[in-house]
Order: C-alpha cells, then structure tokens, then sequence
C-alpha cells in the first residue's frame, strides 16, 4: 500500500525512451466509481510563474507500467514534453555555438 506522500517523491519516467516526465502532484479521483483516474504532473512556471505555467500532464491509470522503489514507469509520453526538450536542446545550441 502506497500513500500520496510516498506517490508524490517519485520521479515519472517513460519506460521506451527513458524521458523523467516529473514528478507526481496530484492524483484524481473518480468519486463515482471511488478509483483513482490519473496522476497529475503539474506544468512548469514561466518566468518563475510571472507568466503563468505550461500545461500539466496527466496520466491515466492504465498506462501505468510499474511501481518501483524510487520511480514510477509509465507508457505515456507527452507530446508536448518532447517537443519542448527538444526546442530546448536547440537553443542551447545555437546560444553556444551559434
């Protein structure tokens, strides 16, 4: 048995690529069938939140892979997450080596 404490620590990675998502925020719930429906990873602050936050990322239950001692493995990737790394990447790029 896990609690949201213990839940909330870990790291959600995406097992086919090896993508750390985030970490758990939140979960919801279904209060019509009293089962919990998806983790919530809340998005990233913009300008240390003077400009809002991204999107958060949820994942739904069944695409939960495993739970293990300091990660959870999920199937999902978020389209959004890879394309925002990546556009990362690529600024950094081009900030150093023009």
């Amino acid at each position: 048995m896990l609690t949201l404490r213990e839940i909330s620590r870990r790291n959600v990675i995406n097992l086919e690529k090896g993508i750390i998502i985030g970490t758990v925020d939140d979960l919801e719930f279904d209060p019509k069938e009293a089962r919990v429906k998806c983790l919530v990873i809340f998005g990233r602050a913009r300008m240390f939140g003077l400009l809002g936050r991204q999107q958060d990322v949820r994942i739904p239950w069944s695409e939960i892979i495993s739970f293990g001692r300091d990660v959870i493995m999920v199937s999902t990737e978020p389209v959004n997450l890879a394309k925002e790394s990546a556009g990362k990447l690529r600024r950094l790029v081009r900030h150093f080596w023009g």
